[in-house]
């Protein structure tokens, strides 16, 4: 669950960002495992520590990539995440503004010249530091069924 909560951060800037079928997440998911394998060590940490270690942030960073949720040179597009934000079922009854906010908020033009993998994890954890913002996006409708 905690993929699809990290996955759901942001989008990469393009024309327009299109959901992924669940076959490629799937695909995404396995690549991005084979890549960033899990020790049982890193898995208790990610268990207890209040962010995810930047060792298992990378395996979050490449899904990021795959799904065209983040751009080294761009980084977080405000445009994909609103995209995924609006793919919450009402139902939710999800402050969408609110989420909005703390979007624009977090995402940021890398003022700092971080890494990629640096300037993504910080908005990471401006996503974490925002009260049940993950935990929203979580409940966000990833993937599409149909074929693209």
């Amino acid at each position: 669950m905690k993929i699809y909560i990290i996955l759901a951060l942001v989008a990469l800037t393009s024309a327009k960002w299109e959901p992924k079928t669940h076959e490629e997440w799937l695909e995404i998911e396995a690549k991005c495992k084979e890549q960033r394998k899990m020790t049982p060590e890193l898995e208790e940490r990610i268990k207890n520590e209040p962010y995810l270690p930047k060792e298992a942030f990378e395996f979050n960073l490449c899904c990021l990539r795959s799904t065209d949720l983040w751009s080294d040179t761009e980084g977080f597009s405000l445009e994909g995440m609103t995209a995924i934000l609006d793919r919450i079922p009402d139902e939710e009854k999800i402050d969408k503004d609110a989420q909005r906010d703390i979007l624009k908020k977090c995402i940021d033009n890398n003022s700092e010249g971080s890494t990629p993998f640096d300037w993504a994890y910080r908005c990471y954890k401006c996503f974490k530091d925002n009260g049940d913002f993950l935990k929203n996006m979580g409940k966000a409708k990833f993937h599409d069924h149909k074929e693209h």
